[in-house]
């Protein structure tokens, strides 16, 4: 902005300067018909100025493209090395170069219009760069997403397997001890839980619902068929005749009659049938009887 300013304050300059000595050689000899000859040496002297003040300015305008025409050079070469790895940035950095190009005054049509071409083909081209660094991320952070389900689903599945594994190891376990009932009721139900409706369910279910089923009615068969052993044994034992030897000896009576009445003394007085009236009036109709 400051060298435009300069620039713009020069080319006033220029004009004023250009304005002021024709203006005034004119003025001279439009008065008195001819050139003043003290005079036109000044003026030849304000022209001379002027025109070096022009080419000066010629010479800052030129530097000033020269100096433009290198920055996109430059700008246009780092662009190059970047948009591989930041394109978005590169095509905003084209960008203002592009608006810093279109409103530059140091610059003639023609070059402008070269410097404009290259950057904006410069820009299609990082665009283009954008666009599959963007569809490179994408597919990136797809089979990153893709990665971090395929390693939550195998911890998963691991975790399945293993608790899986305990419980196939409890459930046998308590088969070899024979404790069906524990490894239907127990188990099995939780086996089905982690693993429904798969072979694995059904095996277990199954099997150990027959299994224990099974273990009960052999268990009942063994009991009656000891039971039927134990009778018919107490059966046959029971038919073994024996010698009476040694011999069952009965006390006298006076002994038997001695032994009720001492019992009666003792224990006489106890009223099993209780307090109730009903109760003692069936037992003394009983002993009536």
């Amino acid at each position: 902005m400051g060298t435009k300013t300069i620039l713009n304050w020069r080319a006033l300059t220029l004009s004023l300067i250009w304005g002021t000595g024709c203006g005034a050689v004119v003025a001279q000899s439009s008065l008195t018909g001819a050139p003043d000859t003290d005079r036109s040496p000044w003026a030849l002297g304000e022209v001379g100025s002027a025109g070096d003040l022009l080419a000066e300015e010629q010479q800052l305008r030129s530097a000033a493209a020269q100096a433009l025409q290198q920055e996109v050079r430059t700008q246009l070469r780092n662009a190059q090395t970047r948009a591989a790895r930041n394109p978005a940035g590169v095509k905003n950095s084209l960008k203002i170069l592009l608006e810093s190009i279109e409103g530059s005054v140091d610059l003639d049509a023609n070059l402008r219009s070269q410097l404009i071409d290259q950057i904006a083909s410069a820009i299609a081209q990082t665009a283009v760069l954008e666009a599959r660094y963007l569809d490179r991320v994408e597919r990136s952070e797809t089979i990153r997403a893709q990665a971090d389900a395929s390693r939550r689903l195998l911890a998963e599945t691991g975790r399945r397997e293993e608790s899986l594994k305990q419980l196939v190891e409890q459930f046998n376990f308590l088969l070899k001890r024979e404790h069906y009932l524990e490894a239907s009721k127990d188990i099995a139900p939780q086996i089905s839980k982690v693993a429904p409706r798969t072979a694995l369910d059904n095996v277990t279910r199954e099997e150990s619902s027959l299994i224990s089923n099974q273990a009960l009615v052999r268990k009942a068969f063994e009991k009656r068929e000891q039971g039927y052993v134990d009778a018919m044994r107490g059966v046959e034992e029971a038919a073994v005749p024996f010698d009476g030897i040694p011999p069952v000896i009965y006390p006298p009576a006076e002994v038997w009659r001695a032994l009720s009445a001492r019992r009666k003394e003792r224990y006489g007085a106890i009223n099993l049938a209780g307090g109730n009236e009903s109760e003692t009036r069936i037992y003394t109709a009983l002993k009536q009887e």
